[in-house]
Order: C-alpha cells, then structure tokens, then sequence
C-alpha cells in the first residue's frame, strides 16, 4: 500500500509531522569493517562540505532535517 503525501492522516488534518517526529537526522552509517575505506572517507568530506551545507539550508527551508552534531 502507499500513502501519497495528501492522503495522510497529518495533511488532511493540517497537522504539522514536525510536532509527531522531533526531528530526521539525514546521517550515513556503515559497517565498522569499511570505517577506513576511501569512500566511506569521501562521503564524510561531502557530508562535512561548506557545499552540502549550502544546499542544505537551500532545500530545507521547512527544517524538516537535522544533521547530527559532528564528533
């Protein structure tokens, strides 16, 4: 079954998802194993860019994402 954004329960009833979800943390995970491998090292550099963020708080203009804090 899929529900198409107009169909929910959350838009028919003008419900803001925000205040049901704290918040959706855009965040790449991999398996331990590959913590060293180049691409996974890619991805953070991307992840971690001036240009990601820039695109970021263009295409989020809702805040409907997070990044975690980086450690």
């Amino acid at each position: 079954m899929i529900i198409t954004p107009n169909e929910s329960l959350t838009y028919k009833n003008l419900i803001d998802f925000r205040l049901l979800i704290e918040d959706l943390y855009l965040q790449v995970v991999v398996d331990s194993k590959n913590k060293d491998a180049k691409w996974v090292k890619d991805i953070k550099e991307a992840y971690q860019s001036k240009g990601f963020k820039k695109v970021l708080d263009k295409e989020n203009k809702d805040d409907y994402w997070k990044i975690p804090k980086q450690s």
